[in-house]
């Protein structure tokens, strides 16, 4: 019993005693008083006393089923293993083992106790440790140490016997496999291909990152007939073009009521000695009697009649049209990035 209760217990029939006593009328001219206080082990022998004790001061319940209620409403007193003699008592906590996991459910007022059944961690997530290798994906900043060693690219085996320096990969639709060869000969990439960024009018032929925004010098024309406002030779070494495109950049104006207009034209060799001439643009027309830029950008080498071979020359002409004249002059931005490979 524990020391509360006892004293509790104690105090309660202690009191009721005394109250008995005060109901006996006993002939004396002096007080009758108990002048020993009730001392462990105490025992009633009356089971009237006993009944009529719980009855009154412990709601018809035992000392036992007291007892019993005051234990089972403070929770458990301890915890220990199955089996195992000594226990642990006060705030005890679970701590995880290998292969579990407790997570707590605030909900249910309960902890969930569950077995990852010997997978591994990988990304946050659990993994059959027994797992047939799969595809994924890492970000550069996140492998730090990390030695990839890849069988596969986009799901086709690379077969590396024939590593070797200067040699590529190749794919082989037989097979279904990417093995290694040697490079093809000639210029730019694994096929021979080649890329020319060129600025005609900034001043250089290859790539300028800053073209200084300029233009050639003006051109008038007042006869009605397409006069050259500038031209350019792409003399590169004969071959076959894959690919053109085109960012042509110009400013124009007219003199005098009406119109002027301004187009394109490409043709194989050279200025000098010229194949066809092919537009490339429509003819854009004007009205302002002040410059303003004009552009035309696009994929040209799908145009009917353009040369498909290396080198060609360019040309950008203009005319007035209802205009007194027409003037016209080319910028320093306009450029041609074309994929071509030498025969």
């Amino acid at each position: 019993m524990k020391k509360e209760v006892y004293e509790e217990t104690l105090r309660l029939i202690d009191s009721r005693i005394s109250y008995l006593l005060r109901e006996i009328q006993i002939a004396t001219s002096k007080p009758i008083v108990i002048r020993t206080p009730l001392q462990p082990p105490l025992i009633v022998d009356s089971s009237a006393v006993i009944r009529n004790l719980n009855a009154e001061r412990l709601g018809g319940l035992t000392i036992d089923q007291v007892l019993a209620k005051i234990s089972t409403a403070a929770g458990v007193s301890s915890l220990g293993e199955y089996g195992e003699a000594e226990t642990l008592t006060g705030d005890v906590k679970l701590k995880e083992g290998d292969n579990i996991v407790i997570t707590r459910d605030a909900a249910l007022n309960a902890l969930i106790i569950a077995s990852t059944g010997g997978l591994i961690v990988h990304d946050n997530q659990y993994h059959d440790p027994d797992y047939s290798p799969v595809g994924h994906t890492h970000l550069e900043a996140d492998i730090t140490n990390l030695d990839h060693n890849a069988q596969k690219i986009k799901g086709k085996t690379v077969d590396d016997a024939a590593i070797g320096d200067n040699r590529i990969l190749v794919y082989k639709s037989a097979s279904q496999t990417l093995v290694y060869e040697d490079k093809p000969t000639g210029g730019g990439g694994a096929a021979g291909w080649q890329n020319c960024l060129c600025y005609p009018w900034a001043g250089t032929t290859v790539l300028d990152e800053d073209p200084d925004l300029t233009y050639t010098s003006e051109v008038s024309e007042n006869a009605g007939n397409y006069t050259e406002v500038a031209w350019f030779d792409f003399d590169m070494p004969s071959g076959t073009i894959k690919s053109i495109f085109a960012h042509l950049v110009w400013a124009m104006k007219v003199t005098g009521s009406g119109t002027g207009l301004v187009k394109w034209q490409i043709a194989s060799g050279s200025h000098s000695s010229p194949g066809s001439w092919v537009d490339i643009t429509d003819e854009v027309s004007t009205e302002a009697t002040s410059y303003g830029d004009k552009a035309r950008s696009g994929i040209i080498h799908k145009i009917t009649g353009l040369t498909t071979s290396t080198p060609f020359t360019i040309r950008c002409l203009v005319k007035r049209g209802t205009a007194t004249s027409a003037e016209a002059k080319v910028k320093s931005n306009t450029y041609l990035r074309v994929t071509y490979k030498v025969s």
